[in-house]
């Protein structure tokens, strides 16, 4: 009798199993605020080279606002300009550089707005060109948060 019972279970359990890989299952989606390129190897960047990274949103509903940090070694490059691309409402923003880190702030709807910012394909927001001054390699440290 135990054999039947423990033979029922398991068939139960297979037949779930099987379910499982047959019925579809919605894929949760979640927010992605980015920096792209995730990372720059490029023998020709040499001190006074100036390269430009995009920073990325994508699957995001009802955006009210983000900010993002970027954090890098100050003797190896220096930022050269800051910008927000047009494309993504810009209500309010500020824009903060420091020596070895970029802070950025952007409310994209004003107070009195029913709905925020809504996309799911990956939009540029924002893009940070750097000049190199020295040879060397460095870690872009990438902090993140929305709302």
């Amino acid at each position: 009798m135990k054999w039947k019972a423990a033979s029922g279970i398991v068939l139960t359990l297979l037949a779930a199993s099987l379910l499982l890989l047959i019925l579809p299952v919605g894929a949760v989606s979640r927010t992605v605020l980015s920096v792209q390129p995730t990372s720059v190897v490029d023998k020709t960047l040499v001190p006074d080279s100036i390269f430009r990274v995009d920073v990325t949103l994508a699957n995001v509903k009802d955006l009210w606002g983000y900010q993002f940090s970027l954090w890098f070694d100050p003797a190896i490059l220096s930022v050269v300009d800051v910008g927000l691309y047009p494309g993504v409402p810009d209500f309010w923003h500020y824009i903060e550089v420091d020596g070895s880190y970029v802070a950025v702030i952007v409310f994209t709807a004003d107070w009195g707005a029913w709905t925020g910012f809504s996309t799911v394909n990956a939009v540029p927001i924002a893009w940070i060109d750097f000049v190199v001054l020295d040879v060397g390699a460095t870690r872009l440290h990438f902090d993140t948060w929305w709302t």
